[in-house]
């Protein structure tokens, strides 16, 4: 789908590589640079994954530093499974941005690239010579893509931000949680995640407006979201913790059976009727509580304590059974078991839509991940293609490929220390 498209990524962390990471699973050339101790979140674990020569995984334990861990001239593959979420589909140059040819290496990239995706604070990219006036005129038709969690500009935006923070400030942990408890965090990073998908968007907008304007037009420039873009539709009134429940709608929320939790949604009239008729509780239907969607949610105690008493006469896989056999397409109402990580894994659905995609490495052996959400219907789609990459796996291929560098050329970045190759793809990377 986009495999003529190239990507110089210097993103770290989550928004950045989880962006560019949907670029190289629609096929884009992703160029993932990084310093010589690699993407924090190469150490972010455990849980941890170590490979050796003959893919049988090792304790990973030891007392090698952290810089050695990660040195591609260290053997050490320990790596954690943080790192593998974000950064398959990609190729991993090593490379000193504090050295002058280390830039200069950056901008001759550039020069070839489509697209140059960053996550630094803005006074490090002028720092550096990576700033859009800098790069948008050695490259004029470069898609520029800037991520931070405070944006370009305002009182914050020369500070740092993580995921937390920007849930934090951003008001979604105050409704996330119990009801009258402390705030809570969601489980993954969706904060993360959310400004990632957006920047993938405003990438491939803002490449669909390059081509759409004349040659010589003014570029387009993609700015990454900060932590309110991904903000929802509550009132000016503070909402409150509801835990797993909606604010605007009822039955909308995990409920307690016989053992474990199930989730039930019926957002319309329909689909509660559907559900009352699936429960074998149709007097809710003749409850002017219960008769439409706001007085159930005037009345949400009395409707969510009848739901629980019902729910708890069976276990969740029975009623699961249950709901499946008994459904008809009109007015269906929306179920699901609230799985464990290694259930959400197994499930059939899951397993039907390819959502659970496994790459080789010769290193760590068959990795199992979640494979790209979008299915197309024509052309190869999107997939997971190659594993996430060692550090410094791919540095002298990268620059071989995309600048024509002769090994005489790359064995002395080598020997300066501008660029490092993992020893493990050393015998590969040869001419």
């Amino acid at each position: 789908m986009l495999r003529n498209l190239k990507v110089v990524d210097v993103t770290r962390v989550l928004a950045g590589p989880f962006a560019t990471q949907l670029l190289g699973d629609s096929g884009a050339r992703v160029c993932k640079i990084e310093p010589f101790i690699g993407d924090g979140t190469r150490l972010w674990g455990p849980p941890f994954v170590s490979g050796s020569d003959n893919n049988k995984a090792t304790s990973g334990s030891g007392g090698d530093s952290d810089s050695d861990r990660t040195d591609p001239s260290n053997d050490n593959t320990r790596t954690a499974t943080y790192f593998f979420a974000a950064n398959r589909n990609k190729q991993s140059l090593a490379l000193d941005l504090k050295k002058p040819e280390g830039l200069s290496i950056v901008k001759e990239l550039v020069a070839e690239a489509d697209v140059f995706v960053h996550n630094y604070l803005p006074e490090r990219t002028k720092q550096f010579g990576l700033d859009y006036e800098e790069l948008s005129a050695i490259n004029p038709r470069l898609i520029y893509c800037e991520i931070s969690g405070w944006g370009s500009s305002g009182p914050r935006c020369h500070e740092p931000g993580y995921d937390m923070i920007a849930s934090a400030v951003g008001g979604f942990m105050h409704i996330t949680g119990e009801p009258d408890g402390p705030p809570g965090k969601p489980g993954v990073a969706i904060t993360d995640l959310a400004t990632g998908l957006f920047a993938h968007g405003a990438i491939l907008t803002a490449l669909l407006a390059r081509e759409q304007t004349v040659r010589h037009a003014a570029p387009a420039r993609a700015a990454g979201p900060n932590h309110h873009h991904h903000h929802h539709h509550h009132h000016d009134d503070d909402a409150p913790s509801r835990a797993t429940a909606s604010q605007s709608i009822v039955p909308y929320q995990a409920f307690p059976t016989r053992d474990r939790h199930l989730a039930i949604a019926a957002a319309t009239n329909q689909q509660f009727a559907a559900f009352a008729n699936a429960v074998g509780c149709t007097h809710w239907l003749e409850d002017p509580r219960f008769a439409t969607n706001e007085q159930r949610v005037i009345n949400r105690a009395e409707l969510v304590q009848a739901i629980s008493d019902v729910l708890q006469q069976r276990t969740r896989d029975e009623w699961c059974e249950h709901f499946a056999a008994s459904r008809v397409p009109s007015g269906m109402f929306s179920y699901g078991p609230i799985n464990s990580i290694t259930e959400a894994f197994a499930d059939v659905q899951a397993t039907a839509r390819g959502m659970v995609q496994t790459v080789h490495s010769d290193v760590f052996g068959d990795i199992r991940l979640c494979g790209p959400a979008v299915k197309y219907s024509q052309g190869d789609g999107a997939r997971a293609a190659t594993p996430p990459p060692l550090l410094g796996e791919h540095s002298r291929a990268v620059l071989r490929e995309w600048l024509g560098y002769d090994d005489s050329k790359l064995d002395a970045f080598q020997q300066r220390d501008v660029i490092r190759q993992h020893p493990r793809s050393q015998t590969h990377a040869q001419g």
